[in-house]
């Protein structure tokens, strides 16, 4: 097994260090595809607008709503992570 020394002179499994940053990450790409639903919502809801189609806007006004529902589930576990 490898370990590795923290600031704070403890041994740390690399492992576990991987882990974390690899959850990091994933946070970060999920955060830019809860970003992209946004926008792709907006877009829709807007060209909806222009062309008088209630199905498109409603449906990206749908995938706005996921958008930011998925963003606070990303903070919910930002901040579980936190504890």
């Amino acid at each position: 097994m490898f370990y590795r020394f923290t600031s704070r002179g403890r041994h740390v499994r690399t492992c576990d260090v991987f882990q974390k940053q690899t959850r990091r990450n994933m946070n970060v790409v999920n955060k830019a595809k809860n970003l992209f639903q946004i926008s792709k919502g907006k877009t829709k809801e807007v060209t909806g607008k222009v062309t008088r189609n209630r199905d498109v806007e409603s449906a990206g006004a749908n995938d706005q709503h996921k958008g930011h529902l998925k963003q606070v589930g990303e903070k919910v576990k930002d901040a579980i992570d936190e504890l």
